[in-house]
């Protein structure tokens, strides 16, 4: 089996993995706001020369495809389109959230949400294993002052103590190790909030 190439950019962060069919063979993450396009490439380049690997050793590319920053969303996408159709390569994209929740341990069920700007979060509830338990939703800042359980994400919430957690390429890796994976097509870009999406396109 070859190996997967995992990147993440749907927040400031720009983060890239290499793994077999075992175990995470490099992990590497660049505060990166405003600078994924131009970090990117390099990244790949660099993880794989640091496994002793070449493109042609990958035979997928996984990624998170949103929900986050729409320019970070599409900087991953696109690098993983043009590798696709240059080298070959098949595509299988997650949620950020479920990227998040591969890196999170709690014995009970728990919130993972995503700041989503303007007192908003995007929210799904996960199983200690990382299964999701609902579906993905955008929540209101009382909604999730309201929650009894655990919380996991990217922000600090007054009042309410929110166990830090950036979703990155290991995370990503983690969850190839654990699932079997959907690459039958190309993945496309989740907006939870669409009429941003076109707002801001």
């Amino acid at each position: 089996m070859g190996l997967t190439l995992s990147f993440e950019t749907s927040c400031g962060a720009c983060s890239v993995a290499l793994s077999d069919d075992k175990e995470v063979l490099v992990y590497m993450i660049e505060e990166a706001k405003h600078r994924q396009s131009e970090l990117l490439v390099q990244m790949i380049e660099d993880a794989l020369a640091g496994a002793g690997a070449h493109y042609n050793d990958v035979d997928l590319i996984m990624l998170t495809n949103g929900p986050g920053s729409f320019t970070g969303i599409r900087i991953g996408l696109a690098t993983a389109y043009g590798m696709h159709i240059a080298l070959g390569l098949k595509i299988g994209a997650i949620s950020t959230l479920t990227a998040m929740a591969q890196g999170f341990v709690e014995e009970k069920p728990a919130v993972v949400a995503l700041d989503a700007g303007r007192h908003q979060y995007y929210v799904q509830e996960f199983a200690a294993n990382g299964e999701a338990l609902s579906e993905l939703q955008l929540w209101e800042e009382a909604q999730l002052h309201g929650y009894k359980g655990c919380i996991a994400g990217n922000f600090l919430l007054p009042g309410r103590e929110v166990v830090q957690l950036f979703p990155d390429a290991r995370q990503v890796a983690m969850y190839t190790l654990r699932h079997d994976v959907d690459s039958g097509g190309l993945p496309q870009p989740l907006y939870v909030r669409e009429h941003d999406a076109v707002r801001r396109s």
